[in-house]
C-alpha cells in the first residue's frame, strides 16, 4: 500500500517528502555529534560525521533533482506516467475557489482539455518532442563529432536548448558521452539555480 501510495503522489511532493526527511536525519546527526563531542566518545564522534556527510550529500542531491525537475531537464529519477496524472490532478484540486470562480470560462475549457492532456502525459511520461537539427541552438550540430558536441552542450545556458540536444540525441545517435555532458550541464544549471555547492 504504501508504494502504491507513493507512485501516485506527484513527483515534486515525493521528492520535498524525502527532503524533508533528510534534513530531519541530518540535524540528528549533528546532535548525535554534539552529544558524542560533550562524552569525549572519538567512536561516536566518527560515526555522526558519517552520517552529517552522507546526509548533507543527499540534501544536495534531492536539491538538485528538484532544481532540474523545476527547470524541465531530465533528472537522474523519471517522473513515473501515475505520478505524472497524480500532479496534473493534485494541480487541478488545490486550485483556489475564487480563482476557480474567476476564471469559470476558462476552467470549462481546460476541463475540456484535461483528458487529452492525461492521456499524453501517461503516453509521454514527461518526454521532450524531437527538434529537428536546424532547431537545435548548436549550428551544425548533426555534424558534430561526440566530443565537439558535449563541448557545445557545455556552453548553453537554458535548460529547454539542452533538453532539445538531449531529445535529438538520443532519437538519432544516442552517444552516452553527449548526453551525459548534457545531463551534468542541466546539474550544474540546476545546483546554481538551487544555490547547491
Amino acid at each position: 500500500m504504501k508504494t502504491v501510495f507513493e507512485q501516485a503522489q506527484p513527483f515534486d511532493e515525493a521528492l520535498l517528502g524525502d527532503l524533508t526527511l533528510e534534513h530531519q536525519l541530518l540535524g540528528r546527526a549533528t546532535y548525535l555529534k554534539a552529544l558524542a563531542t560533550n562524552e569525549s566518545n572519538a567512536e561516536l564522534i566518527d560515526l555522526a560525521d558519517r552520517l552529517i556527510t552522507a546526509h548533507q550529500a543527499t540534501v544536495d542531491w534531492l536539491t538538485t533533482v528538484l532544481a532540474e525537475e523545476a527547470l524541465g531537464g531530465p533528472v537522474a529519477l523519471k517522473r513515473t506516467p501515475l505520478q505524472s496524472v497524480a500532479a496534473l490532478g493534485t494541480t487541478l484540486v488545490n486550485l483556489p475557489a475564487t480563482v476557480i470562480a474567476r476564471i469559470g470560462d476558462n476552467v470549462a475549457d481546460a476541463a475540456k482539455h484535461t483528458p487529452a492532456r492525461t492521456t499524453e502525459l501517461v503516453r509521454s511520461n514527461g518526454r521532450t518532442t524531437i527538434p529537428a537539427a536546424e532547431d537545435l541552438r548548436v549550428d551544425d550540430y548533426d555534424t558534430l563529432n561526440a566530443a565537439k558536441a558535449a563541448a557545445a552542450i557545455r556552453t548553453l545556458q537554458d535548460p529547454a536548448d539542452i533538453r532539445a540536444v538531449v531529445a535529438f540525441e538520443e532519437a538519432h545517435k544516442n552517444r552516452s558521452t553527449v548526453v551525459s555532458a548534457a545531463q551534468t550541464r542541466l546539474a550544474n544549471l540546476a545546483k546554481d539555480t538551487a544555490g547547491v555547492q
